[in-house]
């Protein structure tokens, strides 16, 4: 209890922090009936909560639907560094990260993130610090913005020139939820899921010069690096210019002539390229892998864990994928979703399909002699080989089998 400042505050694993902050919420539910005498009762309703912080540096630690272990330090109790203190904690969604860069003022290269709180928050005590090295990158090591439009090659790009602010914001929609398996400890807790991503930058300039030589036309569709210093950058492709706002000639004061050009995601080009976003890492942050799968958990069947990352397909994979009959059950590597074959979620290693014969014992597909035998790349800690999946197919009566285990050998 008492009065503290902030200067002790602290956001676990993250470096560098700026300052932080949460907002908790209560809809409660009302009502007025016969004996409230013209007076609403009130009852707890549904609880959720938001938050924020804001690191030092152009390279997010979260991104948009990343789910992290929230836990901010407030203040020790007696305001003695090193000592316990509230923390407050819980598991949060990130639905904004905001990167700024700001030459009129010459301010360090950084970003906000803002989350949103999954289920429960709870308070505790503990101990917190940072004893990180700090991360300050100067705005005057940024190399700046380049483009290139339409499908020019973004190795050779054009200058953006004369550039006095610029923000890149990335979102995600997250979509609530609330029903009777988020009642937490007797109260109702907002849950949280991934939505949609998108992507948008606001860059003010001190230029009214258009076209290749200055800055894109409205509705150009642009490939753009952002430079948190001379080497390492964002890269996004397609930004679309949207407009320009605020562009005003005076001349009574002879104020500098400044636009806002506003630009947001284009992910499919009109050709229908796929885009991409790149953080500075560099890691391709969008599109995420094909056979990724984000916060889900296998069936109850084996129990199998989806959150490990995702491997790539072998060329005999591949070919066994391809082969595959309509309707197959295959066991694979419960790290991948494969498209278009309704997959058993049984333990796997392999991808290597069989063939569903009319009779008889099932036989491996033709695969072309080239292809040597299964080699996913991958270290096992085991020393076992890995098993061989099984296909099933219906039984003579036209019935799929009732059992994933049924016909598979050694289950």
């Amino acid at each position: 209890m008492g009065v503290h400042s902030g200067k002790f505050g602290y956001v676990n694993g993250v470096d560098t922090v700026g300052n932080w902050g949460i907002a908790e919420t209560n809809a409660p539910a009302r009502a007025i009936a016969s004996n409230t005498k013209f007076a609403p009762a009130r009852r707890e309703g549904v609880l959720s909560w938001t938050g924020s912080y804001k690191k030092y540096g152009g390279i997010p630690l979260h991104m948009p639907g990343d789910v992290f272990s929230f836990q901010g330090y407030t203040a020790p109790d007696n305001d003695v560094g090193g000592t316990a203190g509230v923390i407050y904690s819980g598991n949060a969604m990130v639905n904004q990260v905001a990167i700024s860069f700001d030459w009129t003022t010459g301010a360090i290269i950084s970003h906000v993130v803002n989350f949103e709180g999954h289920l429960a928050l709870s308070r505790t005590s503990g101990v917190m610090s940072d004893a990180t090295t700090p991360d300050l990158p100067p705005i005057a090591q940024s190399a700046g913005i380049k483009w290139i439009s339409g499908l020019g090659d973004i190795t050779s790009p054009f200058s953006l020139a004369n550039i006095a602010q610029a923000t890149l914001t990335f979102t995600s929609q997250n979509q609530p939820y609330v029903n009777s398996s988020t009642v937490i400890g007797g109260r109702i807790w907002t849950g949280r899921k991934m939505g949609p991503i998108d992507w948008n930058m606001a860059c003010t300039v001190q230029d009214n010069v258009r076209g290749t030589s200055g800055l894109p036309e409205v509705g150009d569709d642009i490939k753009i690096r952002v430079y948190i210093d001379d080497t390492l950058f964002w890269e996004i492709w397609w930004g679309q210019v949207r407009d320009y706002t605020g562009m005003s000639i005076d001349r009574e004061s002879g104020n500098i002539i400044t636009a806002t050009m506003n630009l947001d995601l284009n992910a499919i080009f009109t050709d229908g390229t796929e885009g991409k976003i790149v953080t500075p890492t560099p890691t391709t942050w969008w599109p995420p892998s094909a056979f990724m799968v984000l916060e889900e958990t296998a069936p109850d069947e084996d129990n199998l864990s989806l959150t490990a990352p995702p491997i790539e397909l072998t060329e005999r994979e591949s070919i066994a994928l391809k082969n595959a009959p309509s309707g197959a059950f295959v066991r694979p590597d419960p790290r991948i979703i494969l498209p278009g074959v309704n997959a058993s979620p049984r333990q796997g290693r392999i991808l290597d399909a069989l063939s569903m014969p009319a009779a008889g014992e099932p036989e491996k597909l033709e695969t072309p002699e080239n292809v040597a035998p299964y080699d996913s790349g991958e270290s096992f800690a085991s020393t076992e080989p890995p098993e061989v999946p099984e296909v099933l197919r219906s039984d003579a009566s036209g019935a799929e089998g009732e059992s994933a285990d049924a016909g598979v050998a050694g289950n």
